[in-house]
């Protein structure tokens, strides 16, 4: 799927946490993610809802590459690509 996206020019969308470790991990300044944590992001309604409601915040961001975590009460967005802890 991160294939996918670099390729189309996608942001993704995902509750699945392993996205955002292979993207930090590649090193990648592509593709932009945006991973949904908590109880009103578990349903789909509720992911638009918030996504649509942080667009105009975090779309410079994911235009140039980051990852965006909402959640039910915060966001927050870190830009590719990520330096490697060590």
């Amino acid at each position: 799927m991160l294939a996918a996206a670099l390729e189309q020019g996608r942001v993704l969308l995902t509750l699945d946490t392993d996205f955002g470790a292979l993207l930090a991990l590649s090193g990648a300044p592509q593709p932009s993610i945006v991973l949904f944590r908590g109880e009103v992001t578990r349903r789909p309604e509720g992911q638009a809802r918030l996504f649509l409601a942080n667009l105009d915040q975090l779309a410079g961001d994911l235009d140039e590459g980051a990852v965006a975590v909402i959640g039910d009460d915060r966001v927050r967005v870190r830009r590719l690509p990520i330096d490697h802890v060590r």
